[in-house]
């Protein structure tokens, strides 16, 4: 396997266990600060191949037998269903001009519509995914995706959890949706009384989408977690007011909600005009930051377990934090 760095930013925590009781063991959580690339959205095997070496990298440290978690943040696998378009999109520099191309040749009415279609091909992809999950003996959650639920009668921008086994045993929809996927995509929030905390290895888990987690209705629904996950994709410059803002997300919701931990994942890189910004961290009850990722773009690992080792490649904010050691 060929190495990742330079392309790769490896930071890896190591922190106490953050299951709810030693005898339920402890959980090893994997998660891929992912960098979008347009060329990810028309050839699916060099994306396959690079999460590969993504995850084969980040569970070296994985402590033999140990329940293992892996994560991406929102949209990572939202572009996967636009490969039937890969001849468009690879020479297209622009959105409106690959639109233009895509409703000319396939006579899609609207973007919406073009969504809702190939939201089959969405599922279908997650046979990738499952596969993977099997592979590694992992728990995975592959970001997000655009499909359309039945149900509820329009697209959703919804994550789902595949098992060790290949299986798919939750999934939770994005309930306060941008004005990006709302109005130029049809997506429409899903039921926040739907959604609920997850249980792996004894450690209660609640995972919120981006601007989802900004809102706290979902504090009476989670309650206190052992570790509270936000699946960012962050479409705008992660300046001082961006820096500022993302204070009202994860590290609210925790302290707030008493929870243990919390992480924020974020998406990177571009596609077409749009691009994402953001700095993945983990926090504590206390607002701390307990590590985060050393740049706002580029591919990044961050992975929790109990051996109470920081790996000197990171940077944590303060020198001594109690629980963790350098």
């Amino acid at each position: 396997m060929k190495p990742l760095i330079p392309l790769l930013i490896i930071l890896i925590l190591f922190a106490a266990p953050i299951s709810a009781s030693a005898a339920d063991g402890s959980l090893f959580v994997l998660a891929v600060q992912w960098e979008m690339r347009q060329q990810y959205a028309y050839d699916q095997e060099i994306f396959f191949s690079d999460a590969v070496q993504a995850i084969e990298e980040g569970l070296e440290e994985r402590p033999e037998g140990e329940s293992t978690l892996i994560l991406f943040p929102e949209y990572t696998s939202v572009f996967l269903s636009l490969d039937t378009f890969a001849p468009i999109i690879s020479q297209s520099t622009g959105f409106l001009s690959a639109w233009a191309q895509i409703q000319q040749q396939y006579g899609y009415a609207s973007i919406p519509e073009l969504l809702k279609a190939q939201s089959v091909h969405s599922y279908e992809m997650l046979s990738r995914w499952q596969e993977l999950a099997v592979t590694y003996e992992s728990y995975i959650i592959p970001g997000t995706l655009f499909v359309y639920d039945e149900q509820l009668g329009h697209l959703v921008n919804r994550w789902v959890l595949i098992s060790p086994e290949g299986h798919i045993i939750n999934y939770q929809d994005k309930v306060y949706c941008t004005p990006f996927e709302t109005d130029y995509c049809g997506v429409q929030g899903g039921v926040l009384s739907d959604a609920s905390p997850f249980e792996i290895a004894g450690t209660r888990i609640s995972v919120t989408i981006c601007r989802d987690t900004f809102f706290d209705s979902w504090e009476s629904l989670f309650g206190k977690v052992d570790l509270w996950v936000d699946l960012k994709a962050n479409g705008v410059a992660y300046d001082e007011e961006q820096q500022q803002l993302f204070t009202r997300a994860v590290p609210e919701r925790v302290a707030e909600s008493g929870s243990r931990y919390g992480l924020t994942l974020c998406l990177t890189g571009s596609f077409l005009e749009l691009f994402w910004e953001g700095v993945s961290s983990v926090v504590n009850t206390d607002g701390e930051t307990l590590i985060a990722s050393s740049s706002e773009d580029g591919l990044g690992l961050l992975s929790c377990s109990p051996n109470m080792i920081i790996s000197p490649m990171l940077k944590p904010s303060t020198e001594s934090i109690p629980g963790f050691s350098v």
